[in-house]
């Protein structure tokens, strides 16, 4: 259920990233460049602690009255989310030039980073369940909230790098776009 209630939070943020990059050259775009990734960073970071303190509770209660996990479930969302991120990160090497990549964009690849993690976790995840479960005993509702402990120790890693990178583009670029300073500008009279 966290999986698709962040994947709903990262399309969000997808749009929003469209709608900053449709702004480009228009009034407000540098202000909507800096508070959209912001608002995604926050929006991501909001479900990854719920999901994480949802899956500490989950270790700390008693598992044996959790419904178990379904891992053939949990492998055909992985091996989905898997082919998609492929995809939607070779959107990005192919489309982006990272060393000049503007914060909302570095955000919208932190979604992407985000999700392929994700999915290779509950791949590996449901891969443990299946196949060692007879072997070693692997408890399915455990074995999740592992794999989500592990997913959001990665996310929130990269939600400070995203943080640190926002906090660059503002501290060099600040908030007013060259449009709103010539607008500025045409506006004040010469005191000459």
């Amino acid at each position: 259920m966290e999986d698709c209630v962040s994947m709903g939070a990262d399309a969000l943020s997808y749009f929003m990233n469209i709608g900053v990059e449709l702004r480009e050259g228009k009034p407000f775009h540098r202000q909507l460049e800096l508070i959209c990734p912001a608002v995604s960073v926050l929006i991501l970071v909001y479900f990854t602690v719920r999901g994480a303190l949802g899956a500490l509770d989950t270790l700390r209660a008693d598992a044996e009255n959790e419904e178990p996990v379904n891992p053939w479930i949990v492998m055909a969302f992985a091996i989905w989310g898997i082919v998609f991120d492929c995809f939607a990160l070779r959107a990005f090497l192919s489309s982006a030039d990272v060393g000049s990549a503007q914060s909302n964009m570095m955000s919208a690849l932190l979604h992407v980073g985000a999700d392929f993690a994700r999915s290779v976790t509950t791949l590996i995840e449901s891969v443990l369940i299946i196949g060692w479960r007879i072997c070693f005993g692997f408890d399915s509702v455990r074995t999740d909230a592992w794999a989500c402990l592990m997913v959001s120790g990665t996310i929130l890693l990269g939600a400070v790098a995203a943080v640190v990178e926002i906090a660059r583009d503002f501290t060099a670029k600040g908030c007013a776009s060259k449009d709103d300073a010539r607008e500025v500008a045409l506006r004040t009279p010469n005191s000459a």
